[in-house]
C-alpha cells in the first residue's frame, strides 16, 4: 500500500521537539506525575495578577499565615476580584503516602483551610501539590559551584518547584509575580504592581523587580513563562533560579565583543526596577536546614504601611509613656502613629471595647522608615471573650509579635465568639522605643 508507505516515512523522518521528559528523564514513564496530588480552590482563570508563593516546612518556624495575613489585608476589594493567589505546597516528604487524605492530617492545611475558607470560596485563593514522582532521584546530584551535597539539593529541588509552578499558572492571568512564603506587603502592591506594568506596555522587557532580594516580587508576562520553565529545568541540577534568570537575560542582550557594562545596561531594559520595594523578608530561618538568612530590603518602607482605618470604639490603657502626642489613641483611631518610650517588662496596652465585637483579624505593625529599630518584638496579644470577667486567666493568648510585626486572622466561625478586650504585654525591657504605625482590627459583626 503507497499510502500506508509514505504515512509511516512521513512518521519516522518528523522531528521531535524537545519535552519536559528530556528534562526529567524518569517521567517517560509516569506521565502521571504531572498530575497535581492536591488541589484546592476554584480553578479561577481571566486575573490580571497571578501571585504564586511556594512554601516547604521550615525546621524552626512557619511564616506562611502571616505572609497570606499580609497580603489579603493588603488587597482592596477590587483588587481582590482581578487577583489570584497560588500557594504550591512542595512538601514531598508527606508525599510519599499513598493518600492524598493524608494533607488532613497536616496542621499547615488544615490551618489554612479554617482561616483563608472566604479566599478559596471566592476564588481568590488555590492551594496545590505535586505528586512525589514529578521529582527526579535528588539523592545523587553533581556538585556544582562549590556548593555540598545539601546546598545542590536544596537549590535543585527550588527549581523544580518554580518550573511546576510556572507551568500551573501560565493560563490563569495576564502577569505572575512570585514571592516567598516569608514576607510582608505594602498596601495595595496589587494595584502598584499592575500600573506600573501597564505603564511598560509598549516596551521590550522581561521581568519587572518589585523588591531587590533573590526571586521576591519577580514579575512576568505569563506568555514568557514558558522560557523560565524552560531554562529552569534545563539547567535544574547546575545554578539557583535567581542566576539563571540572569543568564536569561544576558542571553537575550549581551554580546561578547561588548564590555560588561554595556551588558549590565542592555539587561536593566529588560529588568525594570519599581521604587520603593512592595514586599519586604521577615523570616529568619531559611527553609535551606540550618540556615539563617535575616535579609532586609532596604528600599522597602515601611512608613508606607500606614493605612487609615476605623476601629470600633474603645477605651485604652496603657503603662507605657509616648512622646509628644503620638499616644496610642493616635494610632488606634487611625489618625497617626503611637510612639512609645522604652517599654519595660510588665508594660502593657489594654484595649477594652465599648462594645463586644466578632473580629476577623488583628494587625499590628511596628516601626518606619525613619524609625525601623523602633519596634515591639518580645511582647504577646491577648484577647478576652465577651462575658468572661476581666481577670488574667481569663484571657486568652493568640500569638506573639515577630519582627515587629502582629498578624491574627481568627478561625471562620470560631468558638471564641466576640471579644471585649485585647491586651499586649511587654514580656522583656525594650532596648529602644517602640513605634506602632498601624492597629487595626477587621470585624466581622457588630451589634
Amino acid at each position: 500500500n503507497t499510502t500506508a508507505q509514505s504515512a509511516d516515512m512521513s512518521l519516522s523522518n518528523r522531528i521531535h521537539a524537545p519535552s519536559i521528559q528530556n528534562y526529567l528523564p524518569h517521567l517517560k514513564k509516569k506521565p502521571q506525575a504531572l498530575i497535581p496530588s492536591l488541589k484546592i480552590g476554584k480553578n479561577k482563570l481571566g486575573a490580571t495578577i497571578v501571585v504564586g508563593i511556594p512554601t516547604v516546612k521550615r525546621s524552626k518556624e512557619s511564616y506562611l499565615v502571616k505572609t497570606l495575613g499580609s497580603l489579603f489585608n493588603s488587597m482592596s476589594d477590587e483588587e481582590k476580584e482581578i487577583t489570584i493567589v497560588v500557594v504550591f505546597i512542595a512538601e514531598v516528604t508527606i508525599l510519599h503516602f499513598s493518600a492524598c487524605y493524608i494533607f488532613v492530617l497536616s496542621s499547615l492545611l488544615n490551618d489554612l483551610l479554617q482561616r483563608f475558607s472566604q479566599y478559596i470560596a471566592s476564588g481568590l485563593l488555590e492551594m496545590i501539590a505535586p505528586a512525589a514522582d514529578y521529582y527526579p532521584d535528588l539523592t545523587h546530584l553533581p556538585l556544582t559551584l562549590g556548593d555540598n551535597i545539601q546546598r545542590v539539593r536544596w537549590r535543585t529541588k527550588q527549581n523544580l518547584d518554580y518550573a511546576y509552578l510556572m507551568m500551573y499558572v501560565m493560563n490563569k492571568g495576564v502577569y505572575y509575580v512570585q514571592l516567598e512564603d516569608d514576607v510582608i506587603s505594602a498596601p495595595n502592591c496589587i494595584s502598584k504592581m499592575k500600573n506600573f506594568a501597564m505603564k511598560q506596555r509598549n516596551q521590550q522587557w522581561f521581568v519587572l523587580l518589585f523588591s531587590q532580594l533573590g526571586f521576591i516580587g519577580k514579575l512576568f508576562r505569563t506568555e514568557n513563562l514558558v522560557y523560565m520553565v524552560n531554562y529552569m529545568l534545563m539547567f535544574h541540577k547546575d545554578q539557583p533560579c535567581d542566576w539563571l534568570l540572569d543568564h536569561i537575560l544576558y542571553s537575550k542582550v549581551c554580546s561578547i565583543d561588548k564590555s560588561m557594562r554595556h551588558c549590565s545596561l542592555q539587561k536593566q531594559k529588560l529588568s525594570k526596577r519599581f521604587r520603593p520595594s512592595l514586599f519586604q523578608h521577615v523570616g529568619k530561618h531559611s527553609s535551606l536546614a540550618g540556615k539563617v538568612q535575616p535579609l532586609k530590603d532596604k528600599s522597602f518602607r515601611m512608613g508606607n504601611l500606614f493605612v487609615a482605618h476605623n476601629n470600633p470604639p474603645a477605651k485604652i490603657k496603657t503603662t507605657i509613656k509616648h512622646h509628644q502626642s503620638y499616644s496610642i489613641e493616635f494610632a488606634y483611631n487611625g489618625k497617626g502613629m503611637f510612639w512609645g518610650i522604652k517599654p519595660i517588662k510588665g508594660d502593657f496596652i489594654d484595649i477594652q471595647l465599648l462594645k463586644p465585637v466578632e473580629l476577623r483579624s488583628i494587625c499590628i505593625l511596628s516601626g518606619n522608615s525613619e524609625h525601623p529599630g523602633d519596634i515591639l518584638n518580645n511582647a504577646e496579644v491577648l484577647v478576652l471573650q465577651d462575658g468572661k470577667e476581666i481577670k488574667t486567666e481569663n484571657f486568652v493568648n493568640i500569638g506573639k509579635f515577630n519582627h515587629g510585626n502582629f498578624y491574627h486572622i481568627f478561625v471562620k466561625n470560631n468558638k471564641m465568639g466576640k471579644i471585649s478586650s485585647v491586651k499586649i504585654n511587654i514580656l522583656q525591657n525594650s532596648m529602644s522605643w517602640v513605634i506602632f504605625r498601624k492597629v487595626c482590627y477587621c470585624m466581622l459583626v457588630i451589634d
